[in-house]
C-alpha cells in the first residue's frame, strides 16, 4: 500500500508538471509570435525609411543642382558685375550649397549600401597613394585652420583589394572629421603599414577625442561626433555608417580608440590581397544585401 500510496504521488507530481511545461511552452509560442510580428513591422518601417530618404534626396537633387549653377553663373561675373558685399554672399552661399550636396549624397549612398545596390569596382590596389592623394586635397584647409597635416606611410605597403574610389571616400571623410575636431595650432596624422594579414591604416588627431558614450554607438547612422555645444558636431553622422559599412565590405574593420581632450584614433584594418580575401570582400557583400533577412543559407 506504501508502494502503491508512493507511485500515485509520484504520477501527481510529473502530471503538474508536464502541465507547467505545457504552460510555459504556450507562453514562449505566444512570445515569439509577438516578436515575430514585431520584427516584420520593424522591417517594414525601416525599409520605409530608407525608401523615404532615397525619394527625398533624389528629389532635393535637381532643385539643388540649379541653385549651385546659378550661384556659380552670377560669381563668375557672368551675368554682371558683382561688388565686395555681394562676393561675400555668394561664397556664404556656395558653401552651403556645397554642405547640402554633402547631405543629400550621403542619403544616398547610405541607402544605396542598405539595398546593395552600390557598385563596387574591385582591383589591386597600393594604398599609399590614396592616402597621399588625400593628404594633398585637403592640406589647403589644414592650412587655413593653422593645422599641420601629414602622413607616415611604411614602404614597401602590402597591397589590399579593393575599391580605390570608396576607400579613398572613407579616408577623406576621416581626415576630414579629425581636421573639423581639431582646434587651431594642432595635427592630424595618417598612419600606415602593414601587419601579417593585413594594412592597418590610423588617422590620428589631437582634437576633443570621443566621449565613452560615443565610442560604443559612433558608427550607427544619425549619430553626430563632437560636442555640439561648442560647434563641433559634423553633419547627420551618415558619413561613419557609410565608412563602416564601405569597410565590412572589403572584408575589413573599422574602431574608434577613445581618449577624450587628447584626441581621437581611428582604426581601418584591411585584409592583404589574396585568393582568400577576395572570396571573403564578396561573401561580405552578399551577406550585406541579405542581412535582413530572416535566414541566409550559404553553400560551399
Amino acid at each position: 500500500r506504501r508502494r502503491l500510496s508512493a507511485n500515485e504521488t509520484d504520477k501527481g507530481e510529473i502530471r503538474s508538471l508536464l502541465s507547467t511545461v505545457k504552460e510555459q511552452r504556450e507562453k514562449l509560442e505566444a512570445s515569439e509570435g509577438t516578436l515575430k510580428t514585431a520584427n516584420e513591422k520593424l522591417r517594414e518601417l525601416d525599409q520605409l525609411k530608407s525608401d523615404f530618404i532615397s525619394t527625398v534626396s533624389h528629389e532635393l537633387r535637381t532643385p539643388l543642382t540649379s541653385i549651385e549653377n546659378a550661384a556659380r553663373l552670377m560669381h563668375s561675373g557672368k551675368t554682371g558685375a558683382i561688388d565686395e558685399d555681394q562676393e561675400r554672399f555668394l561664397h556664404v552661399l556656395l558653401r552651403n550649397i556645397d554642405r547640402l550636396t554633402g547631405v543629400v549624397n550621403d542619403f544616398l549612398s547610405v541607402s544605396k549600401l542598405e539595398s546593395g545596390k552600390t557598385a563596387f569596382h574591385f582591383s589591386e590596389l597600393d594604398l599609399g597613394p590614396v592616402i597621399r592623394d588625400v593628404i594633398s586635397a585637403l592640406s589647403p584647409e589644414a592650412e587655413s585652420q593653422s593645422l599641420t597635416l601629414s602622413a607616415v606611410v611604411s614602404t614597401p605597403l602590402p597591397r589590399v583589394f579593393g575599391d580605390r574610389e570608396r576607400l579613398g571616400q572613407v579616408l577623406r571623410n576621416l581626415v576630414s572629421s579629425a581636421l573639423e575636431l581639431t582646434p587651431s595650432g594642432g595635427r592630424v596624422t595618417v598612419l600606415a603599414h602593414g601587419a601579417p594579414d593585413c594594412v592597418v591604416v590610423k588617422v590620428v588627431d589631437s582634437g576633443v577625442g570621443v566621449s565613452e558614450e560615443d565610442q560604443g554607438r559612433i558608427f550607427d547612422g544619425f549619430r553626430q561626433t563632437g560636442d555640439p555645444l561648442v560647434g563641433t558636431s559634423r553633419g547627420t553622422g551618415l558619413w561613419l555608417s557609410i565608412a563602416n559599412q564601405t569597410i565590412r565590405a572589403h572584408g575589413g574593420d573599422i574602431w574608434v580608440e577613445r581618449e577624450l581632450e587628447k584626441g581621437s584614433r581611428f582604426l581601418v584594418e584591411l585584409p592583404v590581397c589574396s585568393a582568400r580575401s577576395k572570396e571573403m570582400a564578396a561573401l561580405e557583400r552578399e551577406f550585406q544585401k541579405h542581412r535582413d533577412a530572416g535566414c541566409v543559407s550559404v553553400l560551399v
